[in-house]
């Protein structure tokens, strides 16, 4: 008999975009990071753990390339290629991106209640 875990995420928890064909690309937050995910109809496909600042100061530098792995992200005048084992599967709009990682923001540090 096995027994077989799954981690439960919560769509609630992460930012999904779809990028061409069968890929999309999910923002999930985690412990101090950020797990950017792609999938192939469905499934897992590569991921990386970055922090939000290092995304911020890739989206706002004049660098074109972040990550040197099966995952990559390239900058260029249409937004940010998502490159999957050097074969390009999407393009996100910066400004879109940018949102996202203000939406992340939001939901791991929630705005301080007032006390009255």
């Amino acid at each position: 008999m096995f027994l077989l875990s799954f981690k439960r995420v919560t769509l609630t928890d992460m930012e999904i975009i779809k990028l061409k064909e069968n890929y999309t690309f999910a923002i999930e937050p985690q412990v101090k990071r950020l797990r950017l995910v792609v999938y192939q109809s469905g499934v897992e496909n590569v991921c990386h753990l970055e922090t939000r600042k290092k995304l911020e100061k890739f989206l706002l530098s004049d660098e074109n390339h972040l990550f040197k792995g099966r995952l990559q992200l390239v900058k260029n005048a249409g937004g940010i290629a998502v490159v999957v084992k050097g074969k390009p599967v999407g393009k996100i709009v910066n400004a879109e991106f940018i949102k996202i990682l203000r939406n992340i923001e939001s939901t791991i540090r929630p705005k301080a209640s007032s006390v009255v």
